[in-house]
C-alpha cells in the first residue's frame, strides 16, 4: 500500500506541471479576477495556489492564503457540528426539530412538526429553500428573529417530507439555532471551539470583520462590455449556518482530510460513515446527498464534497476517500466555473495514475517545454518520461486528447506524434526551432509552425 500511495504522489506532482499551467491559462482566458486552487493527497498539501488578483482595482495577487467566502460549504460545518452533539448525546437526528426549538412549529403545516433534524441535513425535508427574504439580491439576510417569525406565518412546507430532493438554505438556518440551543454556545461559537481551534484553522471565520484582511473582493458574473459589479461583505446573521464561513484552501483542505477514515479529530468511523450514506437523491442525476455533503461515483471512486455560492464567490471542493485526495477551488467572481476546473483535475490526476507517470522527466526534454500559438489556438507541451506531451490549455479536459511526441532517432530536435485528437495530425512529425539564446522560438506542428510564447513577458498567453 504504501508503493501504490508513492506511485501516487508521484503520478500526481507530475500531473501539477498540467494542471498548474492549464489552470494559469483558465483564470486569464475566462476573465476570472481571482482564483485560489488547493490539492491535498494523503496528509499534506500537494499543491496551493492563487491566481489573478484578489482585489482588482488595488492589484492585490491572490496566494494560497487568500480567503473567501466559501457559501454552501458553510453547510458541512454545520453537519459535522451536529453529528458531534448526537456522539455526545445532546441530539438525535432521528428526533423532530421541534423536541428542541419549541418556535418550530406553523400552524398551517402541521407536518412541520414532525419534520427531523435528518429531513434538514440531508434537505428531504420538503420546506422552502430561502424563505421569503430577498437576501440574495438584496444582501440584507434575516435575523433567528426573522426566522422564527417565519416558521410561525406558515408557508415554509412547500413539499410533503420525503417528496424528493429539495434544497433549503433555511433548513441549515434553523439548524443554527439548534447547534445554538443544543450546546448552550451561539453557533459561531461552537464551531469555532469545536472544529475552527481543534484543527488550527487559522483562516476560517464566520464574520467579514474577522478575516483580518486576508478575504478576497467579490465580483459579479461576467458580462462582455461592462465592467463588473463589486459587492459589498454582507453580515449572513441568522443564516451563517447555511453560507457564512469564510475560508481558503489550504484550511478546506484540512477540514475535509478529517473527515478521512482514520482520522478521529471531529468524528468517529461510524458518524464519518453517517454523513457518507445517501439519503436525498436527484432523479437522473450522478449527483447525491448524504448529511451535508453532496456525493458522486464515477467508475469504482465515490466523491463527496460540497459547492458554494455567494454575491461574488463561487467555490467547490470534491474529496475522493479511497484515494485520500482533496481537490478544492474558491474564485471571487460568481461565474460557475469551480466545479468544472475540480472535475477536470481529478480527471488529470487519474490519467497520470493511469499511464504510470511516474518517473522525473528528462532534463534534456524539458528545454522543448512552453507555450506555442498560430491562429488556430494554443499547444502546451511538457516533458514527462521519456517522451513529450502536448495538450490544448483551453480544453475542458487537457488529458482528453493530448498528444505523446516521441523523439526520433537520428533527427534532432524532431518527434512523433502518438494519439492527438482523432482529427489530429497522429503519425506525423513535430519539430522545435531554437533561436541564438537556446531556447525554442518555434514550433513545427506537421506543416504548420507555432511560435513559442511562455517567455514573452509582455503576452505570455
Amino acid at each position: 500500500m504504501a508503493s501504490k500511495n508513492a506511485n501516487a504522489q508521484r503520478a500526481y506532482e507530475n500531473a501539477l506541471r498540467v494542471i498548474d499551467p492549464w489552470l494559469e491559462y483558465k483564470q486569464y482566458i475566462r476573465e476570472l479576477p481571482g482564483m485560489s486552487v488547493g490539492i491535498f493527497h494523503d496528509g499534506r498539501m500537494l499543491f496551493a495556489q492563487g491566481y489573478g488578483f484578489a482585489d482588482s482595482k488595488r492589484n492585490t495577487p491572490t496566494t494560497a492564503s487568500t480567503s473567501y467566502r466559501v457559501a454552501s460549504i458553510s453547510k458541512v460545518f454545520t453537519a459535522v457540528a451536529i453529528i458531534q452533539l448526537q456522539e455526545q448525546q445532546k441530539l438525535t437526528i432521528t428526533d423532530p426539530v421541534s423536541a428542541y426549538l419549541n418556535w418550530f412549529f406553523s400552524p398551517g403545516n402541521p407536518s412541520t412538526k414532525k419534520l427531523t433534524i435528518k429531513d434538514l441535513l440531508s434537505h428531504t425535508g420538503g420546506i422552502t429553500r430561502d424563505g421569503m427574504t430577498e437576501h440574495w439580491n438584496k444582501d440584507t439576510f434575516p435575523t433567528i428573529e426573522h426566522i422564527k417569525q417565519q416558521v410561525r406565518d406558515g408557508g415554509i412546507q412547500v413539499l410533503l417530507p420525503h417528496t424528493r430532493f429539495k434544497y433549503s438554505n433555511f433548513g441549515y438556518a434553523v439548524l443554527g439555532e439548534l447547534i445554538h440551543c443544543v450546546s448552550g454556545m451561539t453557533y459561531e461559537e461552537y464551531i469555532t471551539k469545536h472544529i475552527i481551534e481543534k484543527l488550527h484553522l487559522r483562516h476560517t471565520v464566520t464574520s467579514p470583520a474577522s478575516s483580518q484582511g486576508t478575504l478576497a473582493t467579490g465580483y459579479g458574473r461576467f458580462i462582455p462590455r461592462k465592467r463588473r459589479e463589486t459587492f459589498r461583505s454582507a453580515d449572513t446573521k441568522g443564516f451563517t449556518a447555511a453560507a457564512g464561513v469564510i475560508s481558503n484552501v489550504k484550511d478546506l483542505c484540512t477540514f475535509f482530510s478529517a473527515l478521512f477514515p482514520g482520522d478521529n479529530r471531529l468524528l468517529s468511523e461510524k458518524s464519518k460513515k453517517l454523513m457518507q450514506k445517501v439519503v436525498g437523491r436527484r432523479k437522473g442525476e450522478q449527483f447525491e446527498y448524504g448529511l451535508g455533503l453532496e456525493l458522486w461515483k464515477e467508475k469504482e471512486f465515490r466523491r463527496s464534497g460540497h459547492g458554494g455560492g455567494f454575491q461574488g464567490y463561487t467555490s467547490y471542493i470534491q474529496c475522493d476517500v479511497k484515494r485520500r485526495l482533496v481537490v478544492v477551488i474558491l474564485t471571487n467572481a460568481m461565474d460557475p466555473v469551480p466545479r468544472q476546473l475540480t472535475l477536470s483535475i481529478f480527471h488529470t490526476l487519474q490519467a497520470f495514475e493511469d499511464r504510470r507517470f511516474y518517473a522525473s522527466p528528462s532534463r534534456t526534454l524539458q528545454r522543448y517545454e512552453g507555450r506555442y500559438s498560430d491562429r488556430w489556438g494554443k499547444r502546451d507541451v511538457v516533458a514527462m518520461n521519456a517522451s513529450l506531451l502536448s495538450y490544448d490549455p483551453e480544453a475542458l479536459q487537457p488529458m482528453k486528447d493530448i498528444a505523446e511526441l516521441k523523439p526520433l532517432r537520428g533527427h534532432p530536435h524532431t518527434f512523433v506524434i502518438h494519439g492527438d485528437s482523432d482529427f489530429g495530425n497522429h503519425g506525423e512529425h513535430v519539430m522545435f526551432i531554437f533561436g541564438r539564446a537556446g531556447t525554442p522560438i518555434r514550433m513545427k506542428w506537421g506543416p504548420d509552425y507555432a511560435d513559442a510564447v511562455s517567455n514573452n513577458k509582455r503576452n505570455p498567453f
